[in-house]
């Protein structure tokens, strides 16, 4: 005798139909959202990206470094740069004010050792140079002092020159 087994009531459901894998959606999720979400995250990333980026700038023009009493009184033992017109806009120094765009090098025996500056000399006045250069950390420190960036790479170097007495 053989034993006929009748289908329950939750067989009754179709089986599913075949489908690619990219058609299947995990339960409660929407396409659109997904892209959405997906198009917010990129941007995010770009943006990120960008102001990350945005912390080197490239400028070139020249470095001094003084080493007469007046400018050791006034500046201290420091290497400053004096980016031209043509890249002095990419600081981004208030507009406002008609300060001469210079800076000074935060770690000044990082920016001798890369910028190839020698130590002081009696009966000279300083060096200077022409130099394209990559800083970072800007900060516009007031007027009183002299604003200060960290050297990152130095992309070309002049000849450098003495700076006379005066």
């Amino acid at each position: 005798m053989k034993i006929r087994h009748l289908p329950l009531p939750c067989n009754k459901r179709k089986p599913p139909e075949k489908r690619s894998y990219s058609e299947i959606k995990p339960p409660g999720t929407n396409n659109k959202i997904m892209k959405i979400n997906i198009g917010i995250f990129v941007f995010l990333l770009g943006i990120f990206s960008f102001a990350h980026g945005a912390d080197k700038i490239e400028l070139s023009g020249f470095y001094e470094y003084r080493t007469d009493l007046e400018s050791l009184d006034y500046l201290g033992d420091l290497i400053c740069f004096f980016p031209n017109s043509e890249t002095s806009h990419r600081i981004g120094q208030n507009k406002k004010t008609n300060r001469l765009t210079w800076f000074c090098f935060a770690s000044n025996k990082e920016a001798r050792k890369i910028l190839l500056v020698p130590e002081k000399n009696i009966g000279k006045c300083g060096y200077t140079a022409k130099a394209n250069i990559i800083i970072s950390d800007y900060k516009d420190l007031g007027g009183y002092q002299p604003d200060k960036a960290k050297l990152e790479e130095v992309l070309s170097l002049g000849v450098r020159k003495e700076i006379p007495c005066q």
